[in-house]
C-alpha cells in the first residue's frame, strides 16, 4: 500500500485521491486489484504511450505522470491494472 492511500474498509479496500484525469479522481486498490477509474481511455494506446492523454484530462502534465506511476506501481507489487474503459477488465502489466 501507498502512503497516501487511506483505508476505507476493514483493511480490505483503500483509496487514494489523484487527480489529473478530473479534480477528485480516485483509485482503489482491493486486494491485488489497483482499480483506476478513469486513468486510462485508450488501452491500446495509453499502455505503450502512457504520455497520450484524451481530452478528458482536465490536467494533462499531472494526468501522464499519475498513469505512469500507477504503471510502475503495478509491475513493481504485481498488480492487476482494473479500468473502467478497458475492454480487458483485468490487465497484468
Amino acid at each position: 500500500m501507498k502512503m497516501g492511500m487511506k483505508m476505507i474498509l476493514d483493511d480490505l479496500v483503500y483509496a487514494e485521491v489523484l487527480p489529473g484525469h478530473t479534480p477528485g479522481h480516485t483509485i482503489y486498490l482491493v486486494g491485488t486489484c489497483q482499480i483506476v477509474g478513469d486513468l486510462l481511455h485508450a488501452q491500446d494506446l495509453q499502455l505503450a504511450h502512457p504520455d497520450f492523454c484524451a481530452r478528458y484530462d482536465a490536467d494533462p502534465d499531472r494526468a501522464r505522470k499519475v498513469r505512469k506511476s500507477i504503471y510502475a506501481e503495478c509491475i513493481e507489487h504485481e498488480l492487476t491494472l482494473c479500468g473502467a474503459h478497458c475492454y480487458e477488465p483485468f490487465i497484468n502489466l
